[in-house]
């Protein structure tokens, strides 16, 4: 019964989570330039190491434009090229057990992402952005599926995960409970450069009080910021999800934790250009019981235990296997 509750959350823990996966030395051997490394023969492509690292990086830059400091890239760099050459042992170990995915289960997955963007178009170009193909995609959605199913296989069964352990990791851990207060929001951003003269700044004001009115007249706030907003959640309707304090620039977050829900902000004056606001919940600070969290701590330690029990299965894997980094 808990298998079949958390199966999904162990597998985004057990390939996204890589820093449970067995860091090694990088570049055991002279480069070559379309090989990240070899895993008992099969390639790992560089343009996929390469397409990884990004998306590690700006996980961690978290959208800013600086350069990371040279030890923590190439702790990144050590950290995608372990975890790829896991997926692939992982991967490898399930093909061997005779593990197989169905095509429908490979579909289902395709039409959850598509419904996160508005059309095709947008799915696609999202696609394209991080460098994918819907093949490769496809190819990732089937390897993922069938290392789940090995760690149901060979790990899960392992695994005893009990209230008692439940309840003596709430007594332990009760400030890692309380929600903080938080809002949902939405916003429509027009970006300003620092060096803009006064009258582009002036120019964008204009424009931004101009959908403002259109707002006020009633038309949609989400079908206007995926129209004209210049951030990156224009695809969402310039949909931010929740977030608590500290994580918003400090004028933004003033306004949205003052607005009560389906409130629009006049407009606000931040470092990256004006922004209307519309908060569409907000959340006070919540302090749940044992019984409303326990779900929540049995899936924690259930997947915490998994990631410890991981770990010396794919060292097992990785000193059978021949595996040969080229990246440095």
């Amino acid at each position: 019964m808990m298998c079949s509750k958390v199966c999904k959350t162990i597998m985004v823990a057990a390939i996204v989570g890589a820093s449970i996966f067995p860091c090694m030395s990088l570049a055991d051997e002279k480069p070559v330039s379309d090989k990240a490394a070899e895993v008992n023969g099969k390639t790992i492509p560089i343009a996929d190491f390469e397409r990884q690292l990004e998306m590690f990086k700006q996980q961690v830059l978290k959208g800013q434009s600086a350069q990371l400091p040279e030890a923590l890239n190439q702790r990144l760099k050590d950290q995608v090229i372990n975890k790829m050459i896991a997926d692939e042992l992982l991967s490898q170990q399930a093909a061997k057990q005779g593990i197989k995915i169905e095509d429908q289960t490979i579909e289902d997955e395709i039409k959850k992402i598509k419904n996160r963007f508005g059309d095709e178009n947008q799915y696609q170009g999202r696609l394209k952005a991080v460098g994918m193909t819907e093949k490769k995609l496809r190819a990732q959605i089937k390897q993922q599926a069938a290392i789940s199913k090995l760690i149901e296989n060979e790990i899960v069964p392992k695994i005893k995960i009990t209230p008692d352990d439940a309840k003596k990791y709430y007594a332990a851990n009760t400030d890692k409970f309380g929600q903080p207060e938080r809002v949902r929001a939405q916003h429509i951003l027009l970006k300003v450069e620092k060096d803009d003269s006064a009258d582009k700044k002036a120019d964008t004001r204009k424009k931004l009080q101009d959908i403002q009115k259109k707002i006020l007249a009633g038309e949609d706030f989400s079908s206007l910021a995926k129209e004209h907003s210049q951030g990156p959640s224009n695809v969402r309707g310039g949909d931010l999800g929740y977030f608590t304090r500290g994580r918003m620039v400090k004028p933004f977050e003033d306004v949205a934790f003052k607005l009560a829900p389906n409130e629009v902000s006049d407009i606000v004056e931040t470092q990256f250009g004006y922004h209307l606001i519309k908060v569409l919940d907000h959340q006070p600070q919540n302090n749940p019981s044992f019984d409303e969290i326990k779900p929540k701590i049995m899936s924690f330690l259930f997947n915490e235990q998994v990631q410890k029990q991981l770990e010396p299965y794919v060292y097992s894997l990785r000193e059978k296997s021949k595996i040969h980094v080229y990246v440095k």
